[in-house]
């Protein structure tokens, strides 16, 4: 037995959809946004990254679709399915998210928690989806030329991008929370700014 190229390349197209740009575009809008002095930059390179992750996660969910007969038949494809159909409605809802006003609407509101909350989610079964593909290679490719290596470099990989998002978030928190309180400072700074302006013009028409 051989590792097929085409699974070969479903996995490299998961590998790099799921584990690398997804959770880093996610991140992106998040907790890095309070990073960039220009406050469109972080957006731009959020809907850069995720629409180059979306398109990898079609490939790669296509690839296998088309390369084999049975399709639904275990609980890797199953899942498999539910994170590709997830994956794709989170590009449509990033899409279509309602307009940010000056005051939140409650319309506004709703796709946030559902926008995040499904980021979150999908990413974490993306991620168990991974080790239940892994552990398929073993058992349909075991003995093969090179599987064991397949499968060690998978969980390495699979590994150090969790690792890479964890300590990301941890360090986006660290670093945008100075960051936060500060605007929140200068929005109170020119609040009491405009509240003195205006109490010294209406003093002036008294006098």
């Amino acid at each position: 037995l051989v590792l097929p190229t085409w699974l070969a390349a479903h996995i490299a197209c998961m590998m790099l959809s799921w584990g690398f740009l997804l959770p880093i575009g996610a991140l992106m809008a998040i907790s890095f946004r309070h990073s960039f002095a220009d406050k469109a930059r972080w957006f731009q390179l959020h809907v850069s990254i995720q629409i180059l992750g979306v398109i990898l996660n079609i490939a790669g969910f296509a690839i296998p679709f088309i390369n084999i007969e049975t399709h639904f038949n275990g609980t890797h494809q199953v899942l498999g399915t539910v994170v590709f159909a997830m994956g794709v409605a989170q590009a449509v809802q990033g899409f279509i998210r309602p307009k940010k006003m000056d005051k939140p609407t409650l319309i506004r509101r709703m796709w946030e928690v559902c926008h995040k909350g499904f980021g979150r989610i999908v990413i974490i079964l993306a991620w168990a989806n991974s080790f239940l593909g892994i552990q398929l290679i073993r058992k349909y490719y075991d003995g093969a030329p090179g599987n064991e290596q397949v499968m060690n470099a998978c969980k390495a990989i699979l590994g150090i991008q969790i690792a890479l998002v964890v300590v990301l978030t941890l360090a986006s928190f660290y670093k945008s929370k100075p960051q936060q309180a500060n605007e929140e400072k200068a929005e109170e700074s020119e609040s009491e700014d405009s509240i003195n302006k205006t109490t010294h013009s209406s003093g002036e028409m008294q006098v």
